[in-house]
C-alpha cells in the first residue's frame, strides 16, 4: 500500500514540476509589473518545493517506520532474553 502511495504521489510531483516551471517562466518572460510578479513567482515556487518535500517525506517515512519496528523487535527479544536468564538464576537458587 505504501509503495502505491509513493508511486501515485511521484506521478503528481512529476506533473506539477513542469507546469510550475512553465508558469514561473511565463511570469519572468512577460515582466511588466515587477512588484506584483515577483510575489506571484514566490507563490508559484511553493508548488514544486511543497510537492518534493511531501514526496520525500512520504517515501522516507516508510523506511523510518521499518527501522522503528526492527528496533522494537530487538528490544523485545533482549527483554525476553534477560527475563529468561533471571528465571534460570532464580530456578538454580532454589
Amino acid at each position: 500500500m505504501h509503495a502505491q502511495a509513493v508511486a501515485v504521489a511521484g506521478v503528481f510531483v512529476l506533473l506539477a514540476l513542469p507546469v510550475s516551471a512553465y508558469e514561473v517562466a511565463l511570469q519572468l518572460q512577460y515582466f511588466a509589473r515587477p512588484r506584483l510578479q515577483l510575489r506571484v513567482v514566490r507563490i508559484l515556487w511553493m508548488v514544486p518545493v511543497y510537492a518534493l518535500n511531501s514526496w520525500f517525506a512520504l517515501k522516507y517515512k516508510g523506511r523510518e517506520r521499518e527501522r522503528e519496528r526492527e528496533r522494537r523487535k530487538e528490544r523485545r527479544e533482549m527483554r525476553e532474553k534477560r527475563q529468561r536468564k533471571e528465571r534460570e538464576r532464580e530456578g538454580s537458587l532454589t
